[in-house]
């Protein structure tokens, strides 16, 4: 889409007649995929969109959630990128990754004190500390589920390193039966899983 600004058509078929147009709803595409070919840039660009967007949607079909089909919860038994995402975030949680929030709390504290800090805006900070936390990923995630944990909790540092809340629509786009529930209920649940270290 790159190649394309960003732009794509719909054509609309009506017995026999069709109509085309070109839609420019896309500002911005980054590409998340694993086997990408700057994974920690495209990371990087990802978390500085995940931070500041107001409306984050999500079109994916019944199996993208990774649930158990008799339960309806999370997998975590037996899919293979929920596994991958939980450790991913646990160890970030557990780890570098509140370390990290404390040092530039302090740090934003102290800005007056560095030479080098005292003329960031907050946007340039912002920046500064989510290259650092594009550092700590060993990978992008691989979930739906895990893509939203990333979105939620980045706004959520970067809301503790600038002090502004960041409120965002998550917006399931799903042709499924209560899809905005059964969203709230995965992410919740993934969170929790997260939070059990």
């Amino acid at each position: 889409m790159h190649d394309q600004d960003n732009m794509y058509t719909l054509t609309m078929l009506d017995y026999g007649n069709s109509k085309t147009e070109l839609l420019g709803s896309n500002l911005k595409l980054v590409y998340g995929g694993s086997d990408s070919e700057n994974p920690k840039e495209d990371l990087l660009e990802s978390l500085r969109l995940l931070v500041n967007a107001k409306v984050i949607t999500l079109t994916v079909t019944e199996k993208g959630y990774n649930q158990e089909s008799k339960t309806g919860s999370l997998d975590f038994e037996n899919d293979k990128f929920l596994q991958h995402d939980l450790g991913m975030f646990r160890d970030l949680v557990k780890n570098e990754v509140e370390n990290l929030t404390k040092h530039y709390l302090d740090e934003k504290k102290n800005r007056g004190a560095n030479e080098n800090e005292k003329d960031l805006s907050a946007d340039q900070l912002q920046d500064k500390v989510l290259a650092k936390l594009a550092k700590f990923f060993p990978a992008v995630p691989q979930s739906s589920v895990g893509w939203l944990f990333l979105a939620l909790y980045s706004r959520y540092l970067a809301g503790c390193i600038d002090g502004k809340c960041r409120p965002v629509t998550l917006l399931c786009c799903d042709n499924l039966t209560a899809n905005g529930d059964m969203l709230k209920r995965l992410v919740t649940e993934f969170v929790d899983a997260v939070r059990r270290i």
